[in-house]
């Protein structure tokens, strides 16, 4: 096995989990979480509805985000996959487009509580379930790789929010979280890189091992029920 398989396959999820709740220790400061809520606020007034939101109120392109500021030095296109997932896990169970200012809020929030080395690694998936457990909705977080722990998951949540390995044999692939949502049964995708957010799955684990076109491994899955 390859060095860069080492972490997938051997590195439990907790610890995993555990190393980010210490990661997010290093946050960025009071003054950068200003500067950036300012130059955000300008930013997607401007650009909110024209660029960064599809028709149906999810996001599906980190991408288009490039010049949205997140921690220290970063930008979301690079590392807020975890912001991204949130607002359109918001936008799903309040059935409703979250709003420029909500996102602004939102990146302000995980800068002050989650994110990991300054935001250089993203956000916390713990930091991630207890937003939404302080807003009140009732939350389930699985760092297990069952198949059916997973799907019986999905199957109790309205929302779930997916951490993951792109690449389960190589780390430098690095890690992608995304909104999963719910409809007739079946599991949709956003802001999965490739994968069309208009295909439905039949359970949740099969649209998690949809998310690369690699053999992706599971490192938490956030399972929100509607309030």
């Amino acid at each position: 096995m390859k060095l860069r398989a080492f972490i997938p396959h051997y590195m439990p999820n907790g610890i995993v989990l555990t190393a980010y709740g210490l990661l997010a220790c290093f946050k960025p400061s009071v003054k950068t979480v200003q500067n950036n809520a300012e130059w955000n606020s300008r930013l997607l007034g401007d650009m909110w509805r024209h660029l960064l939101v599809n028709e149906s109120g999810f996001i599906e392109c980190q991408a288009d985000w490039k010049d949205v500021r997140f921690g220290k030095k970063g930008v979301i296109a690079k590392s807020g996959c975890g912001i991204i997932a949130t607002g359109n896990a918001l936008a799903a169970l309040e059935k409703r487009d979250v709003g420029a200012s909500a996102m602004v809020e939102l990146i302000s929030v995980y800068e002050r509580r989650g994110a990991a080395l300054g935001g250089k690694f993203g956000v916390s998936p713990r930091a991630i379930a207890r937003y939404f457990r302080e807003l009140g909705y009732e939350v389930s977080l699985l760092h297990s790789r069952n198949p059916q722990k997973i799907n019986q998951l999905g199957q109790n949540s309205d929302a779930i929010i997916a951490v993951v390995y792109n690449d389960a044999d190589d780390i430098m692939e690095q890690l992608h979280t995304v909104c999963v949502t719910k409809e007739k049964g079946n599991y949709f995708l956003h802001n999965a890189g490739g994968t069309s957010p208009d295909i439905g799955y039949n359970n949740l684990q099969e649209g998690l091992e949809h998310i690369s076109k690699k053999r992706v491994l599971p490192i938490a899955v956030i399972g929100i029920q509607s309030r």
